[in-house]
């Protein structure tokens, strides 16, 4: 999934960014895949390779145009740094939902441990969560703490660790967006500009840990092929 479809999200955004849209309503079932032109569905969608993939995004109820956002809070930048949090925040909850383990193994005796189970990671659950933390990802008290605070994500920490912490910051960056927006504007301050199409070439997404995820390998283990169908995919 972040080897391909992360990055084709993005672009997609961009896309309707470019296009002169804000999506708004941006989550996991928003974000469709289908097989690119000349593919077989099906078989595209069971080998589970990114790049025989292509993303659509759907549900635009509340779509609205840039033109249309000089009422709203922050204008039309306002509403491109809460598509960018949408986008990290999906990011965030398939990672925690797909790669949880239930048990870890032994490798001296074979033997399997339980894992007791981590905080759930609904859409509202995560949202909750997040904001104890203030949209904080990394330093100390902040979400990457938490995570590693969890056996059951030993996967997604590995992942999000590798190349000096690379995966934690590239998803505050997306995370934070909308705060750090606002709290330039409120201090008279000329916003950083973030963009969907600036993310999809952010260094995270070109590491070997992302290479080796896309191989079905996190942090030298493997991952279970089930759980890489979910890691693969947003929506079937």
């Amino acid at each position: 999934m972040v080897k391909g479809v992360l990055p084709q999200t993005l672009d997609a955004l961009a896309s309707m960014h470019e296009a002169g849209y804000a999506h708004r309503v941006l989550s996991p079932g928003c974000i469709q895949l289908s097989a690119k032109q000349g593919m077989n569905k099906n078989a595209a969608l069971e080998d589970c390779d990114p790049t025989n993939l292509c993303v659509k995004l759907g549900d635009f109820g509340r779509a609205t145009l840039f033109e249309d956002a000089s009422a709203l809070p922050g204008g039309s930048l306002g509403l491109v740094a809460q598509d960018l949090r949408a986008v990290g925040m999906a990011f965030v909850q398939l990672l925690l939902g797909s790669l949880t383990e239930t048990e870890t193994l032994n490798p001296e005796t074979g033997l399997a441990t339980p894992v007791a189970r981590p905080p759930p990671v609904t859409t509202a659950d995560l949202a909750r969560q997040m904001a104890l933390f203030d949209d904080r990802i990394t330093g100390e008290g902040g979400f990457a703490e938490f995570c590693r605070g969890e056996q059951a994500w030993n996967k997604v920490v590995a992942l999000l660790d590798a190349d000096d912490g690379a995966g934690w910051q590239f998803l505050e960056l997306l995370v934070s967006a909308p705060s750090s927006f606002s709290l330039a504007r409120a201090a008279g301050e000329v916003p950083g500009l973030r963009t969907a199409s600036g993310m999809a070439s952010h260094p995270f997404l070109q590491t070997e840990a992302i290479a080796d995820a896309a191989r079905g390998v996190i942090g030298g283990r493997g991952i279970d092929v089930s759980k890489r169908k979910l890691f693969g995919l947003f929506e079937w």
